[in-house]
């Protein structure tokens, strides 16, 4: 807490500020469309009880084109993940 004084920020560093704040929140962010991916190659499928799952993980490069981060980094591995109705009636 200030007792007595008075904190200014003087134009040019308010200006500054203003525009880091402006900066930040303007980061582009443009991912490749899902199917441009080439993570559809290793996807591996089981069938059982009518239901048909598919699922593969994204590459390092895949996940850094898809959402602009390197989740591995941080230990996290990004599924995908398909499920629908096995319309061929097997199971």
């Amino acid at each position: 807490m200030m007792t007595g004084m008075t904190a200014v920020l003087s134009p040019t560093r308010f200006v500054a500020v203003i525009a880091l704040v402006f900066c930040a929140g303007c980061a582009s962010y443009r991912p490749l469309p899902i199917d441009q991916l080439m993570f559809r190659d290793r996807v591996e499928t089981q069938q059982a009880d009518g239901l048909r799952v598919s699922v593969s993980v994204l590459s390092r490069e895949e996940a850094r084109q898809a959402f602009g981060v390197n989740f591995q980094k941080r230990g996290i591995h990004e599924p995908f993940l398909h499920g629908r109705p096995d319309q061929q009636g097997n199971g």
